[in-house]
């Protein structure tokens, strides 16, 4: 056999062979072989290789025997394999046909979305049918079939739900009808829930059944019914496949009342109260409902009165659309104007003039319109419809030397489902806003280059502080312990320091801190949010004009220059502050967590109870704990008798700990705590559960912190009390309750730095 090494280079891809033949094979066979083994390892299609000797000259004869061929070099020498002009012809002449059809799918769906969207907003305009968007995954709603019937693709004989368009408002008597077209077979034996949810009830919830979350049903299979509960309550007939199902709401009476084949079962609730929607859930595949006019005699009279009420609601239904299209008209305009290349360029350059900063309307718009700019300098951003999901904003201007501050306000927190609510920070010009992990400081944004040389590789990170939880996060999904929460109404400062690599967050104008040391490279300020406008649907008619502008909103304005010095000053005495004590003493008493009647001297070490008559009075450290394995210890220096048993509480506090709140002992608040008088423990419990000895006057209180295992151990004069707690969780802040008047203690955190119990407590940070 004869071995030949050749290196395939084209504008797709580059790789090396050694192609095995046998000594009679011509240097067609060769090139044939070539051909294969590439298209058996590479996806790109070549249709044609030449071969080049290894000076690159090309090899011409097809018939030329491959032994010939390698005679002339040496086994060093590499042979070059390339695709022919013709190859290329044909592969471009396929990329443009595919393009074609590319374009020609494209406009056939935007044709048909356009005629979806007629449909819809006719069918909108008439109101009474079913949801015809965002529905369950399950549910297919035929606008062929006037949005009247729903079907079952296929739950997996998992609960999907579907209720009316229009809500019917808490007045009067309402009457609706469903008739059951096709009921095949399903493990789950309730099989239907037909009746009423209420405004707000979440069709893909866990708990998504008609019946569940506070709604009212009748049950197919059991002929039961059922009031926010997953139990059939025994009612009426079952019903199947042919029958139809009326729903009769009666507001003045707060009755709910089903019929079946115009036969009443009976008043089922008492207990209605709106506005709800009729609404139906289904089990079996193919399962199909369609909503029909199909009112009992016994129900004209008494819903005459409603009927006229009906045509009114229609009118007003159609008005509602008229506008709604009318301002989705001017919408549509403006998203065009504010969009543009031209309107981004010249907005830059008068913000970089002005040294201001706006939103970047265009980045927002690459994911969808969810993030909306109500004002014409693009300084607000209106979150109006993610659906709970992260959608983020960015600033027009980036920052990448000197030192840059921006101000962010939360102008409207609205209601999410997500606890971080907000996340605001700093993105680099890669960030992508359309991609999975799309919050602040999730996203790592990785290039890579498929050099001939190798590969190469740059990370992008995000840096956020979050709102719902006080965090941080730096490319992760976890909130890391750092400052306070914030929300509706607060002003967060980001100060960056590209020479010190810094970010350090601001909430109105009190730092939380250096969060970052990491950053590099040209950045962004941005926002991501959750909270949304309220959905259009469950709006009374003619609300239409308070639809927007309820979501989550921020706005953005470069901070004053002169603001970042005097924080740069601040925040450069806070450090030297700390250091100091860290030096002296390793930990001190806060002045700004202190109860009233107790009074903090020595240096910071004491504090003592005034007088508070007995009552429950705290204190806490000004250094926190959150890693590793620390330790520190509190003296008892006074412990005077006191009505209140317990007399002293030693232990740790959470950041969030409320020095004026009615529980001021150390173990309430979801706090932990070792008790003097009784010698038990407490975590955020007003009990004290056995636990270790006694102590009082003269005796050394140690607490031990080990945030790896998630123990918290106390000691009585050098002696272990054993593991008290196994939850515990930073950051968590050193704190003392004193009862008794003239009680006191000193603390001394800085224990933890002898070397006998750094070896004896295997202490580390």
């Amino acid at each position: 056999m004869v071995r030949v090494k050749v290196a395939v280079d084209t504008d797709l891809v580059q790789d090396v062979l050694t192609i095995s033949v046998p000594p009679a094979s011509l240097v067609r066979d060769l090139v044939g072989q070539i051909h294969e083994r590439y298209h058996l390892w590479h996806s790109f299609t070549i249709h044609e290789f030449e071969l080049r000797s290894p000076t690159g000259e090309l090899v011409g004869e097809p018939d030329l025997e491959v032994s010939k061929l390698v005679g002339k070099s040496t086994p060093q020498e590499v042979f070059k394999v390339t695709e022919t002009e013709g190859s290329r012809a044909k592969r471009e002449a396929q990329r443009l046909l595919e393009e074609e059809e590319r374009r020609k799918r494209e406009e056939e769906a935007r044709i048909r979305e356009e005629k979806r969207r007629a449909r819809i907003a006719e069918l909108t305009k008439i109101g009474k049918c079913w949801t015809l968007e965002n529905n369950s995954a399950h549910i297919d709603v035929p606008l062929d079939a006037d949005g009247l019937v729903a079907r079952n693709k296929g739950s997996l004989d998992q609960w999907c739900t579907i209720h009316t368009l229009a809500p019917i408002p808490a007045r009067g008597q309402f009457y609706c009808a469903v008739k059951i077209l096709k009921l095949p077979e399903t493990t789950n034996t309730w099989r239907i829930c037909f009746g009423a949810v209420p405004i707000g009830f979440k069709v893909n919830a866990e708990r998504r059944w008609v019946g569940s979350q506070k709604s009212w049903a009748y049950i197919a299979g059991t002929g039961g019914k059922c009031f926010d509960s997953g139990k059939s309550v025994d009612y009426g007939d079952k019903y199947v496949e042919g029958d139809t199902v009326g729903l009769f709401l009666d507001f003045d009476k707060s009755t709910i009342e089903f019929y079946k084949n115009g036969v009443s079962q009976g008043v089922a609730f008492e207990n209605l109260n709106g506005p709800v929607h009729p609404a139906i859930s289904l089990t079996a595949k193919d399962c199909e409902v369609v909503l029909v006019e199909d009112m009992p005699p016994a129900m004209v009279k008494i819903m005459a009165k409603y009927i006229h009420w009906h045509v009114t609601m229609r009118l007003q239904v159609a008005e509602i659309g008229d506008r709604f299209r009318e301002v989705e008209d001017t919408r549509r305009l403006r998203w065009e104007r504010i969009t543009s290349a031209n309107a981004y360029n010249t907005l830059k350059g008068q913000l970089i003039e002005r040294k201001d900063n706006a939103w970047d309307a265009q980045f927002s718009t690459s994911k969808d319109q969810a993030i909306y700019y109500p004002d014409d300098n693009l300084q607000q951003a209106v979150n109006e419809g993610s659906g709970d999901k992260w959608r983020t904003c960015r600033s027009i201007v980036s920052y990448s030397s000197g030192v840059a501050f921006i101000e962010i306000t939360i102008t409207n927190d609205a209601k999410t489902t997500n606890s971080w609510k907000f996340c605001v920070g700093i993105v680099p010009s890669a960030f992508q806003c359309n991609s999975q992990r799309a919050w602040v400081g999730a996203q790592g944004v990785l290039h890579w280059y498929n050099l001939y040389a190798g590969i190469n590789t740059v990370v992008e990170d995000s840096w956020a502080y979050i709102a719902g939880t006080g965090g941080k996060a730096n490319n992760s999904g976890q909130s890391s312990p750092y400052g306070d929460q914030f929300g509706q109404g607060d002003k967060i400062g980001i100060l960056v320091d590209f020479e010190a690599k810094t970010v350090e967050f601001f909430k109105n104008g009190i730092s939380q801190g250096i969060a970052f040391r990491n950053v590099e490279g040209s950045v962004h300020a941005a926002v991501s949010m959750t909270g949304t406008v309220r959905a259009i649907r469950h709006l009374c008619p003619l609300d239409i004009d308070h639809c927007r502008g309820q979501g989550s909103a921020v706005t953005i304005r470069q901070g004053d220059e002169q603001l970042v010095g005097v924080y740069q000053k601040e925040a450069r005495e806070r450090e030297v502050a700390l250091a100091k004590v860290i030096k002296d003493f390793a930990n001190v008493w806060d002045e700004t967590k202190l109860s009233s009647d107790l009074a903090i001297d020595n240096q910071g070490l004491r504090v003592r109870n005034l007088g508070s008559k007995d009552k429950w009075r705290a204190c806490g450290g000004l250094l926190s704990y959150q890693s590793g394995r620390r330790y520190f210890e509190v003296f008892i220096e006074e412990c005077p008798s006191s009505s209140n048993n317990w007399k002293i509480c030693v232990g740790i506090i959470p950041k969030g700990f409320d020095f004026s709140h009615q529980k001021l002992w150390i173990g309430a608040q979801s706090s932990w705590g070792y008790i003097a008088g009784t010698g038990g423990k407490g975590f955020d419990s007003g009990r004290s559960t056995n636990y270790g000895s006694k102590f009082g006057k003269g005796d050394r209180i140690g607490v031990l912190m080990d945030f790896d295992n998630l123990t918290l151990e106390f000691f009585k004069n050098g002696v272990s009390q054993g593991i008290a707690f196994t939850q515990l969780k930073g950051p968590v802040f050193p704190a003392v309750s004193l009862t008794a008047k003239n009680s006191s203690v000193v603390l001394d955190a800085s224990v933890e730095l002898l070397p006998e119990n750094v070896e004896r407590l295997f202490l580390y940070r």
